[in-house]
């Protein structure tokens, strides 16, 4: 069977645009502790800055996904201690099938991180489609705060949703 994730897919203004809006919770301000996402199995991480905002509240999230860049300006690279670290490529505006499935092997194993040589933003969407039950994905929503997505069989169909607008 072939994966939705099985070739790269590149992102049309009207993807974009649609990934621009929060696919779980916006929660504004600083991401602080919560029992919601210290209990989460996994608590996956989207994104250098929410990462380290999460260190910081004494989260320590089970599978992480950077890129050494924040809001497109170089960054520090980030602590990975502790964590099996994946190096994948991953173009800006595009979803590699390399990155997608070291992401899903990731959030499949419960453990990992995966550091994007590229871009990391688009690949919360492969982290949010393979949650499992009680599985939760956290990414920045620039200049607004975060967002908390749950694993649900209706965010999984909006994922697919949105790939499907990919042209073949």
């Amino acid at each position: 069977m072939t994966s939705i994730w099985s070739r790269p897919i590149v992102f049309t203004e009207e993807m974009k645009n649609r990934v621009r809006k929060p696919l779980g919770e916006l929660r504004h301000g600083d991401l602080d502790y919560s029992p919601e996402l210290a209990d989460a199995k996994p608590l996956v991480v989207v994104g250098d800055y929410t990462y380290k905002r999460m260190i910081e509240a004494n989260l320590r999230p089970d599978v992480v996904v950077v890129d050494a860049r924040v809001m497109r300006n170089s960054a520090e690279i980030p602590k990975l201690e502790g964590y099996e670290v994946t190096r994948v490529r991953n173009m800006a505006g595009v979803i590699e099938p390399e990155a997608a499935e070291a992401v899903i092997n990731a959030v499949s194993r419960g453990r990992g991180a995966v550091f994007v040589e590229g871009e990391e933003d688009l690949l919360a969407l492969p982290a949010i489609h393979a949650l499992p039950e009680g599985g939760v994905v956290v990414y920045g929503q620039p200049r607004q705060g975060y967002v908390v997505v749950k694993a649900s069989t209706k965010v999984k169909k909006l994922v697919e949703e949105i790939i499907s607008m990919a042209t073949v």
